[in-house]
């Protein structure tokens, strides 16, 4: 278990270097995921910041913010974005990713272009093929 609390500490710290101005407003983190940490600011806001590629994303908004305010084109969004970013992680592109699914590339494209939405049966073929979670993909 230290180990891994090791692990999120160091995530942490590269979002410090990565991100002072927002660093300076962390109340707290949690991890997310294997290379991912979530942070919260002290208005609540919390960012997703993967400590692999570097990325970061806004999870929610303070004012109004609900978990029922979520679209579909919400969740078309954070998919592409997150399905887009492992593929970078992993080294594979629309042609390698559909051989290992058995999904066209014209698919894998509409999922990274936010217009279509993937089945579960299709989301687990690419979680597989990705080696991650659902969960990690579609928050």
């Amino acid at each position: 278990m230290e180990l891994r609390t090791k692990h999120y500490e160091e995530i942490y710290e590269r979002f410090v270097r990565q991100c002072p101005t927002f660093a300076q407003e962390a109340v707290e983190y949690r991890p997310k995921h294997t290379n991912a940490i979530r942070v919260t600011l002290r208005n609540g806001t919390q960012i997703d910041f993967n400590g692999q590629s570097g990325y970061y994303r806004f999870v929610s908004k303070v004012d109004g913010y609900s978990p029922d305010d979520i679209t579909d084109d919400d969740c078309r969004k954070a998919f592409a974005v997150n399905l887009a970013e492992y593929m970078h992680m992993r080294g594979i592109g629309q042609a390698i990713l559909s051989e290992r699914t058995g999904l066209s590339t014209a698919m894998i494209s509409k999922y990274l272009n936010q217009k279509s939405t993937p089945t579960l049966t299709n989301l687990r073929k690419i979680a597989h093929a990705l080696d991650c979670h659902i969960d990690e993909l579609i928050e």
